[in-house]
């Protein structure tokens, strides 16, 4: 990378960030938009800190699933243990819907984990408020990991 496309990646990796920590609060997402945001933080986990991608996929936990899984260190503890580890650096992901309705969908997530193996996740979300359509999608739950084929990526 040559010395002046280094600010460029800089700032749009600052625009990056600020995009995926403000949106939570800000703008409402589609359901997908909330796997893929969380995907997409945790495939660079590390950046711009030890374990930001946790953080924002905790911003985007739905009150009860937080409930269930945090606070936070317990969430970070979580995604540490070998059934969620190797979406913390993934090298790709795939997010296809498999249902969705007004207030909650489903989708299968096929990972290409750091190591080179291939799982697939099943990844819920619902509306905070089942009963308000325009309430946010929040992630509910994912699945353990199965293998998955390597031609699902």
């Amino acid at each position: 990378m040559s010395m002046t496309a280094f600010p460029f990646t800089l700032f749009v990796l600052a625009v990056f960030f600020v995009t995926v920590e403000g949106r939570a609060s800000e703008s409402p997402l589609s359901a997908k938009e909330v796997v893929e945001t969380q995907l997409k933080a945790l495939k660079i986990n590390d950046t711009p800190e030890a374990d930001h991608g946790i953080r924002v996929a905790w911003e985007y936990a739905h009150p009860g699933n937080q409930a269930s899984t945090g606070p936070l260190p317990r969430f970070t503890q979580m995604l540490y243990n070998p059934a969620y580890k190797p979406l913390l650096n993934h090298k790709s992901h795939h997010v296809r819907k498999i249902e969705q309705s007004d207030s909650e969908a489903a989708f299968e997530v096929i990972v290409v984990a750091g190591d080179g193996s291939c799982l697939k996740y099943l990844w819920f979300v619902e509306r905070i408020d089942l009963n308000d359509p325009e309430s946010p999608w929040r992630t509910t739950s994912v699945s353990t990991p199965t293998p998955a084929p390597e031609d699902h990526v």
